[in-house]
C-alpha cells in the first residue's frame, strides 16, 4: 500500500486527505483525486536548503510554492524531466502562472518571468521534491513549451 493510504474493510485502498511524517511540513495542494485539497509534505532538509541558498529561494519556498501547489493552471501525472534526470509514472506536476517571482540575490520580489511557468513536482509519497520556472509555450503560455514529452497524463 502507497504511503498516505488505509486499507478499508472491503480491502480497498482508501487515501488520506490528511498526511504528516517527522521532521516534515503538511502544506496544502489541489487533490489529483477529486480537485478538493490534500495535503503534501516538505522535508526539514528541503526546507534548511532553500534557507541556505538565500532569501530568495526561501520566499520562492515559503510562498510561491505553496501557492503553486494550491492556484494551479494544470496538473499532470507522470513526469519526464530530462533536464533533472526524472522519470517517474506516478509523480505529479503542479503548474502555475504567478503573478509575481523572487529575486535570489536580493530576496526582492519582482514580477513573474516573462513567458515562464512555475512547476513543482510532488512525489508518489506527496512529498515536494523540487520546482522551478521553465519556459512557456509559445503557442499557451500556461504549460511548460516540452508539455506532450514532460508528462504522461493531464489530471485537471
Amino acid at each position: 500500500m502507497v504511503d498516505g493510504e488505509k486499507e478499508t474493510t472491503s480491502g480497498i485502498a482508501e487515501y488520506a486527505k490528511e498526511k504528516q511524517r517527522q521532521g516534515y511540513s503538511s502544506v496544502k495542494a489541489v487533490d489529483p483525486h477529486d480537485g478538493k485539497q490534500w495535503d503534501v509534505l516538505i522535508s526539514g532538509k528541503t526546507i534548511a536548503r532553500a534557507a541556505g541558498s538565500g532569501s530568495g529561494c526561501a520566499k520562492e519556498l515559503a510562498y510561491t510554492v505553496r501557492c503553486a501547489l494550491l492556484d494551479i493552471r494544470h496538473l499532470y501525472r507522470g513526469v519526464r524531466d530530462i533536464d533533472r534526470q526524472i522519470d517517474e509514472d506516478k509523480w505529479l506536476c503542479y503548474i502555475a502562472t504567478p503573478s509575481h517571482a523572487y529575486d535570489y540575490k536580493t530576496g526582492e520580489q519582482v514580477p513573474a518571468w516573462r513567458n515562464e511557468v512555475f512547476l513543482v513536482y510532488v512525489t508518489d509519497e506527496r512529498v515536494v521534491y523540487t520546482w522551478g520556472w521553465v519556459t512557456a509555450d509559445p503557442n499557451n503560455p500556461h504549460i511548460p513549451e516540452d508539455c506532450d514529452t514532460r508528462f504522461r497524463e493531464k489530471v485537471f
